[in-house]
Parts: C-alpha cells; structure tokens; sequence
C-alpha cells in the first residue's frame, strides 16, 4: 500500500519562513521505503513532480496517477515565485 506523508517545513532550516514550501513524500508499506522518482523522495508540489518526469527517460503513469489520487489539494497549487 502506497501512502502519502504531508513532511510539512519539517525540512526548512527555518520553518517560518513563508519561500519555504510545505513538502511530501510517498511510502509503500509493502516495501517499508519512500519512493523515489528519478532518485528523489520528497517534493514541493505536483509541478515540481511533472518537471522530474519531463526529464525521465520512462515514466508509468498508471503507477503516477495512482499517487496524484492519493495527493489532497495542496500539491496541486501553482509554486509561487518559480
């Protein structure tokens, strides 16, 4: 089973600064590890996700709409000041 994790600023150095965004990860219960999508774990937001894709060489996107369903409306805000 594949679990979203809201990280929070649990990353930031400092969590009240507001250019700071709020980040998440997915965890697959199965194989008790996040994933990792072209080598990265944690992301600040479904653009930053589309933008790692773009690059990739493969992507299965019945396995990434699997985890945009798990994510809660947030993710998809637009990232401000990129």
């Amino acid at each position: 089973m594949i679990r979203f994790i809201d990280l929070g600023k649990q990353i930031a150095l400092d969590e009240e600064d507001s250019k700071h965004p709020r980040q998440f990860a997915f965890y697959n219960t199965t194989s008790d590890r996040f994933i990792e999508i072209d080598g990265i774990q944690v992301f600040d937001s479904w653009e930053e996700i589309e933008r790692i894709i773009s690059f990739s060489e493969s992507s299965d996107e019945k396995f990434l709409t699997r985890l945009k369903n798990l994510c809660p409306c947030w993710v998809f805000q637009k990232e401000s000041g990129k």
